[in-house]
């Protein structure tokens, strides 16, 4: 939150007036240790990707799933899709995964790394070596968001809606 609070103190023409706003209170946010003062800055895509690119959305992560062979009928379930058809395999790196790492071929060459994920309750990190967590840009009602994960034990890909409180990675794709 402090880099933020600076970046829109000394360089305001690159924020929208709400930032602008959410940077003040980033300043007392930061001092005090607390990690969500990034939160609403992480909402917009022109922060997060770079220009001529943009997070995508969950209608975009099905028809890479379906590309990679994920069946139609399974694209809009929750949970573990995909598995049988190695859909998460394709997508993982073949390093860097806590074994057995079932299923990585990174065929695909989305080189997904097991990342993990940050608790935004007390901002500690978990995960790391066994799941790769990514947002999409799409909502599921106002608290919640699209999301997809990756888990070292299994070969499919997990479509799941969490609160957008929690670190997860970014996907961006090209406009």
């Amino acid at each position: 939150p402090l880099a933020l609070a600076l970046a829109s103190a000394v360089r305001p023409g690159l924020f929208t007036v709400p930032e602008r706003e959410n940077g003040k209170a980033a300043w007392a946010m930061g001092a005090s240790f607390i990690t969500e003062g990034a939160i609403p800055f992480a909402a917009a895509d022109p922060l997060l990707c770079p220009q001529g690119w943009h997070r995508p959305t969950d209608a975009e992560w099905q028809q890479l799933e379906l590309a990679l062979g994920m069946p139609a009928s399974e694209l809009n379930s929750t949970g573990l899709r995909g598995g049988a058809q190695n859909v998460g395999g394709l997508l993982k790196a073949t390093t860097l995964w806590d074994a057995p790492n079932t299923g990585a071929t990174n065929e695909s060459g989305f080189s997904s790394v097991p990342s993990g994920f940050r608790y935004s309750s007390v901002g500690t990190f978990d995960g790391l070596g066994n799941s790769g967590n990514w947002w999409s840009a799409s909502e599921n009602g106002a608290q919640q968001a699209w999301g997809r994960f990756m888990y070292f034990s299994n070969a499919g890909i997990d479509r799941g809606s969490s609160t957008k409180r929690p670190g997860y990675c970014v996907r961006c794709v090209r406009d």
